[in-house]
């Protein structure tokens, strides 16, 4: 008996082309109505452009891994209801049930699709996002930003700590991005316990080929040891001393401590590693962690709404399945707020909503009967 039949290859079909019509309309409704929320500073930003709307595809491909990973656990499940009510519509699965296949090998194909698609978010989370953070961050300010504005031509960040590295902390009190320039700058260096250090400086500028190497060039800098109540005039950061206060990073970084959407698992992993007392980071890798389980999870519990509606319609069907789509959405948004608050453990809180609904849904699937 060949493992991939004929039945198998039928069934296969009929996911792939559920999943591909689901993924075009559900991306091509985020798409849409983030457009349309921005509509009006894209035309006015891209005005007198010729290449403009090539800009505003440009944006739009550099986020569609962050929409991907966003709306493709729900992807699966309506693809998944799709693929059944077309089955059950066309009188076709209780014929394969009758040649003796159990139900789960007749939903093999959704199932290995579910795990495909976990597999697929982890992947991109880890090494997509990263890859075009900046390039979806710099359009992101080109199209959204307003013309006239002071910081539309400098972007400018303001006042902001930022973790550098362990046990070193920058804050500013503005961050020129495009030029690379910060004002009011205090350095904390802790890595050394005998000699803790507070860089101090009036201005830094960052500069790659300066008269003394790379790094941040600074004006009226002081360098303070803490416990020798000294201070030294300093005017240069070698980039090689302080690595992990590259522009580039230092952008990447006041961005994602403050919007932990786009960060990858390492970058997570490292946050919690640097401060475990912020229960924020935890909790958020733990998140990205379990989200992608619930590819499978959520088309667990909604497959048994859809082989028990015999006579429902596909919209009965595909009106269940975005019920437990939200349901998940509501408790896994309650539960984050319980552990980034501190009302519960961040690791509990972020994998609960998935145990949760991860055991509902093998304990319906087993009931169904056939």
């Amino acid at each position: 008996m060949k493992w991939v039949g004929v039945l198998d290859r039928y069934v296969w079909r009929v996911t792939l082309g559920s999943f591909v019509v689901c993924l075009s309309f559900i991306t091509g409704v985020f798409v849409l109505s983030h457009f349309l929320v921005n509509v009006d500073r894209f035309v006015s930003n891209i005005e007198g452009d010729p290449l403009g709307f090539v800009r505003i595809i440009e944006y739009y491909l550099a986020l569609s891994p962050t929409i991907f990973v966003t709306v493709a656990p729900f992807v699966t499940v309506a693809a998944g209801m799709f693929a059944v009510s077309r089955l059950m519509g066309s009188n076709e699965l209780v014929p394969m049930l009758f040649t003796g296949r159990s139900l789960k090998r007749v939903l093999a194909p959704l199932f290995v699709l579910a795990i495909l698609m976990a597999v697929a978010m982890a992947l991109t989370r880890e090494l997509v996002i990263p890859s075009v953070y900046t390039l979806k961050d710099d359009l992101e300010h080109e199209l959204t930003s307003k013309p006239g504005d002071k910081k539309y031509d400098e972007r400018v960040i303001e006042a902001d700590a930022v973790d550098i590295a362990r046990r070193q902390v920058a804050h500013f009190s503005r961050y020129f991005v495009t030029s690379r320039r910060i004002e009011g700058l205090r350095l904390y260096d802790w890595t050394k316990p005998d000699q803790r250090r507070i860089i101090l400086a009036q201005t830094a500028v960052w500069r790659e080929n300066g008269p003394k190497g790379t790094g941040w060039y600074l004006v009226g800098g002081q360098d303070l040891f803490v416990r020798q109540y000294s201070a030294e005039p300093i005017d240069f950061l070698s980039g090689k001393d302080y690595p992990g206060f590259h522009p580039l990073r230092l952008r990447r970084l006041i961005r994602e401590q403050r919007d932990l959407v786009d960060h990858s698992y390492s970058d997570l992993a490292a946050l919690v590693a640097d401060s475990p007392e912020i229960p924020e980071y935890t909790v958020a890798l733990h998140s990205h962690m379990a989200f992608p389980l619930a590819n499978l999870l959520l088309l667990l519990l909604a497959l048994p709404f859809a082989l028990r509606f015999e006579r429902g319609s596909r919209t009965e069907r595909v009106f269940f399945a975005l019920v437990i789509c939200a349901g998940y959405l509501i408790v896994d948004l309650i539960f984050r707020n319980l552990g980034n608050t501190g009302y519960m453990h961040p690791v509990v809180a972020a994998w609960f909503p998935t145990v949760l609904f991860g055991s509902l849904g093998v304990v319906m699937f087993d009931t169904v009967r056939t």
